[in-house]
């Protein structure tokens, strides 16, 4: 039976030693004589000459010498138990098989071997086992068999804690000891620990358990199990300190923990705030420990600061990649960053790409944590000039955004983000029978925003829930002593279904348009395109919808204003490794109204190898209503799922 017992919230001193009287103090204690020493002790030795001539064999007597041996080693009787791997990991004389071992090597292996038999059955609640040995001399070497005979398996019989917080049962009844369970002094501590968690959990950051009592019951084969403890005053979130490498004040400490002075302890809450300090990337090796303060709340609860210490991290680094696509070409990217640049928190980075398709200079100021939790602050700007099927440009933006993100540490169901952006551009329709380079100017001012609900079980790979987005962008162009005003809107929501344990539907749905202007009115760069990855597999970059032939006759994309793109995939998972089927499908108009017909599909199979930062992809896709300038087949490679 579990016998949870309420323990007192502060534990009282010890009380004085029992008092002796003078007379017990004053008793005389007979400690008997020494025996006398033996005259054979002080007697002078012989001296070294007289044994010049005397053969030490007579001394010790004729003995065959120790021959060393290898040993093949035995054992049965151990795989029932789940020791056996252990058994091997520690095992001297597994261990030590291909190595010549004389008879008393053998023998002091053996000894330790059996020892470690009894303490790793012990550990797993056989109590009682017989271990034998035995040793055959073979011609070159031993044969050394152990027999194990478990016996019968112990299991708990009563577990009573008594270091519970009062109207609390509730924090031991999934307690990991559990009657009937059997009897694994290897699972004891682990228990202890997880209950001490739970114990912070619940406000209670100091509590000091044990001593432990454990006792044996070889009759009924079973044991019983007592844990005491002191839980103390439950505590309130004191002030949080920073000691050693303090690369922000206290004041952004806090704004970066998600409590605040006086609120009730979490551990949970402890331990995101120690990962919301190692996601900055300004410390190293950060530990977060709770020193009670000596102070206590109007509600007798104590005051426990929190004291920050950890290493310098790199400030700096410098990464890039290089990549190749059948649709895009190759693509080198180089990234420089001062993680602090801005302080706090405000990193600066400088990119620099160059491929075939795209060539671009940027800079960005980055505020992470700006005056509240996972709120961002961004000022950028780039030159970047793009040779792109639909369009050739370039152009100079500058621009900046504030919003509210969601990240692995603490994934939010409501994000969202505005902002302001300039934007000058010369550019160029392809898709128009234009002999020269000729290039018209664009000026543009946006104001970029939106919001989005998460409701999906992952961030990085997601198994079940749904996400939606919507994203507005009310823009104003100067062109040719032209001003146009439209507005960009585009929807997102994608759906996931576990249907089996290792098999995952995922489908996902786009709408797109602009409105407010006629086509030929819109800057190419800010028109709608479908087609390539992050789209309609199976098709080249922009390779969907309206398309005029250029001056030398080959078809361009020329982009448009309602876009309408839907997926669907079955992911099958083993392991590390898993498998993609997939249908993509869509269509891109020239009016602002998405259409479903004439829509065109590409399908493909994919690979996915999954990490501790998500999966990497490589999908294979095809078009399957394929045109002559649509390719023959496409090859994706990323880090995420597609959707």
């Amino acid at each position: 039976m579990l016998v949870a017992l309420a323990a007192p919230v502060c534990a009282d001193p010890p009380g004085p030693s029992p008092e002796v009287s003078p007379a017990e103090e004053a008793a005389p204690i007979e400690i008997p004589p020494l025996p006398p020493p033996d005259p054979e002790l002080f007697a002078p030795l012989a001296p070294l000459e007289d044994l010049a001539d005397t053969d030490v064999r007579a001394l010790v007597g004729e003995r065959a010498p120790d021959v060393a041996l290898r040993t093949r080693l035995e054992v049965t009787g151990l795989r029932a138990t789940g020791t056996e791997a252990e058994y091997r990991a520690q095992s001297t004389l597994w261990r030590g098989q291909a190595e010549p071992l004389t008879a008393l090597e053998l023998a002091n292996r053996l000894r330790t071997d059996e020892r470690l038999l009894l303490d790793l059955l012990a550990s797993e609640g056989w109590f009682a086992p017989a271990v034998t040995a035995s040793i055959a001399e073979r011609e070159g070497r031993r044969d050394v068999t152990i027999r194990v005979e478990p016996g019968p398996r112990y299991v708990w019989r009563e577990i009573a804690i008594d270091a519970v917080p009062e109207g609390r049962p509730d924090l031991v009844a999934d307690f990991d000891l559990m009657p009937g369970a059997p009897l694994r002094l290897s699972e004891v501590e682990e228990a202890e620990a997880r209950y001490k968690l739970r114990l912070a959990d619940a406000g209670f950051p100091f509590a000091d358990l044990g001593p432990r009592d454990i006792v044996i019951d070889d009759e009924a084969r079973s044991g019983d199990y007592l844990l005491t403890g002191i839980l103390g005053r439950p505590a309130v979130f004191g002030a949080i300190r920073l000691t050693g490498h303090r690369p922000f004040d206290e004041a952004h400490a806090a704004v970066i923990a998600r409590f605040r002075e006086g609120e009730p302890w979490s551990g949970a809450l402890l331990e995101d705030f120690r990962r919301a300090l190692v996601a900055t990337r300004l410390l190293s090796g950060t530990v977060v420990t709770p020193v009670d303060s000596g102070r206590v709340d109007a509600e007798g609860r104590t005051i426990a600061d929190l004291e920050v210490s950890g290493e310098p991290a790199p400030r700096r680094s410098l990464s890039g990649q290089i990549g190749y696509s059948t649709d895009e070409g190759v693509r080198a990217e180089a990234r420089w960053q001062n993680r602090n640049f801005w302080k706090p928190e405000g990193s600066l980075t400088l990119r620099g790409v160059l491929g075939t398709q795209e060539q671009r200079l940027a800079a960005d100021v980055r505020k992470a944590n700006f005056g509240r939790r996972d709120r961002f602050l961004l000022l950028g700007t780039e030159v970047v000039n793009e040779d792109r099927p639909a369009f050739a440009a370039t152009a100079f933006r500058i621009g900046g955004s504030i919003g509210r993100e969601s990240t692995p540490i603490w994934q939010k169901r409501w994000v969202w983000e505005g902002g302001v952006e300039f934007l000058y551009s010369r550019e160029r329709e392809k898709g128009t029978p234009l002999a020269d380079d000729s290039r018209d100017s664009y000026t543009i001012l946006a104001f970029p925003g939106g919001g989005g609900y998460d409701g999906s079980d992952d961030l990085l790979d997601p198994t079940r829930g749904f996400r939606a987005s919507l994203r507005l962008s009310p823009e104003a162009s100067f062109q040719a002593g032209n001003f146009e005003a439209y507005a960009r809107l585009q929807g997102d929501a994608s759906a996931y279904l576990r249907a089996a344990e290792a098999l995952v539907l995922a489908g996902r749905v786009r709408l797109g348009s602009i409105v407010g202007t006629a086509r030929q009115n819109i800057a190419p760069t800010r028109r709608l395109y479908a087609g390539g990855g992050g789209s309609v597999r199976g098709y080249a970059f922009q390779g969907i919808g309206p398309q005029t032939p250029d001056s030398n006759g080959d078809l361009r994309p020329i982009g448009g204003r309602g876009l309408f793109e839907t997926s669907l995939e079955a992911r099958l998972r083993r392991g590390d490794w898993g498998l993609v089927a997939f249908v993509d499908a869509g269509q891109l108009e020239e009016g602002p109204r998405p259409r479903l017909d004439s829509l065109r599909f590409g399908t493909g199979l994919g690979v996915r190898y999954y990490t501790s930062f998500g999966p990497l992809r490589l999908d294979l896709a095809r078009a399957i209503d394929r045109r002559p300038e649509d390719p023959q087949v496409v090859l994706y490679i990323s880090i995420g799922q597609a959707f």
